[in-house]
């Protein structure tokens, strides 16, 4: 995907980044996500995150991935990022599940985030409850807990995007 300006404004340029969204499935149990944003008027890549998952069955999975942010991209970003993240997931049995995320630093050699979640099955709902422990470098330790729900019959992400994106667990 790309966005082309017909007539740009002034700090502008014609074309902005160029997108992808690319998901592989070579087997039923593995499978590849890929997401690229590239700048190609200066010819940086700004983002880059690949995931891995393995589930060889409904009982549990797991996923290994490499988040990389260029710094100075964003402006809350100066020295960019550089993750591996690894998920597990596993399912207790039809009402309950487990979920663990852990984001390791490779700029610093840091485990920065940590993300526990406990699911329950409610029959037309699902409940998630939340533990988060961020170390970012500064001495002290952020603690979120966090409760949600989610509705289905219209749920608010689609199943398994927390494995990509656990933020909405949190608030986020």
């Amino acid at each position: 995907m790309l966005d082309w300006r017909l007539k740009p404004r002034a700090g502008q340029q014609t074309f902005n980044d160029l997108y992808s969204d690319f998901t592989f499935r070579p087997r039923t149990w593995m499978t590849f996500d890929s997401r690229l944003r590239y700048d190609i008027n200066d010819s940086d890549l700004n983002m880059a995150f690949h995931q891995l998952t393995f589930m060889p069955n409904e009982r549990w999975s797991w996923g290994i991935s490499h988040w990389y942010l260029r710094g100075g991209f964003l402006s809350d970003n100066v020295g960019g990022a550089n993750f591996v993240n690894s998920t597990m997931f596993f399912r207790l049995n039809d009402n309950w599940g487990l979920r663990a995320t852990h984001s390791f630093s490779a700029q610093n050699g840091r485990l920065q985030e940590q993300f526990y979640t406990i699911y329950r099955d409610l029959r037309s709902w699902t409940g998630a409850l939340t533990f988060r422990l961020t170390d970012n470098g500064n001495g002290s330790k952020d603690f979120t807990i966090a409760f949600t729900f989610s509705l289905k019959a219209n749920p608010r992400q689609r199943l398994g995007d927390d494995t990509v994106d656990p933020y909405h667990l949190v608030g986020e």
